[in-house]
This record gives C-alpha cells, sequence and structure tokens, in this order.
C-alpha cells in the first residue's frame, strides 16, 4: 500500500499538536494534525489486511485446516467465490483471478 505519510524509523515526520482547541491552531499546525489523522488512518488499514490476505487464508485452510476433508467441488467453489470477491473489490483482475484458480485447482489435482 502506498503511504500519504512518510515515517523516519520508528517515530513520525509530523507531530501531534496537543493541548490546544481547533480554533486556536495555525495553519501549520492543522496541516500537521491532518497528516497525524491521516498516518494514524493509513496504520488501521495496513493492520486489518486486504482481500488478497483473507484470500490465502482461506487457500491455507483448505490445504491444512478442517477444509481439506470437503469434496473438491465444494473447495473449488469457496475458493471461486472468495477470489470474486477479491476481484470485485479490485485488488485483483480477472486475468490474474483464472490463474490464481488454476493454480489452486492445479494444486489440489497434483498436477504440479
Amino acid at each position: 500500500m502506498n503511504r500519504i505519510t512518510r515515517r523516519i524509523g520508528n517515530t513520525d515526520i509530523i507531530e501531534f499538536v496537543d493541548g490546544k482547541g481547533f480554533a486556536n491552531l495555525s495553519h501549520e499546525e492543522t496541516v500537521r494534525m491532518l497528516f497525524k489523522t491521516l498516518a494514524d488512518c493509513e496504520d488501521k488499514l495496513e493492520k486489518r489486511g486486504t482481500t488478497l490476505s483473507a484470500y490465502f487464508s482461506l487457500e491455507d485452510w483448505l490445504y491444512t485446516g478442517n477444509g481439506k476433508d470437503k469434496p473438491t467441488e465444494i473447495q473449488a467453489a469457496m475458493v471461486w467465490g472468495a477470489l470474486w470477491v477479491v476481484s470485485k473489490h479490485g485488488d485483483v483482475d480477472w486475468d490474474t483471478m483464472r490463474n490464481m484458480f488454476g493454480e489452486f485447482m492445479s494444486k489440489k489435482m497434483n498436477f504440479r
């Protein structure tokens, strides 16, 4: 994910101004607060993960978890449904979606 804000080491470039009301902030302090808020939002989004990480969690579960006992048809439907969501979310395009499904099915059928 491309970040709007930049960081140096573990510290923010932008420092939050404490102890002042919004009306008393200078333009520079308002901009700093804006970027601090954006950085916090980006942190939350990065921690949440993406639809692709959710898809790979499903794939792992189908390989190693209780999902491995499900019939291949059910697994294929689950993977295709998850890929459809990932595609509609905009994380992969149609060709990538088909390739990922083909790779999953190749592994399930021991073609690799």
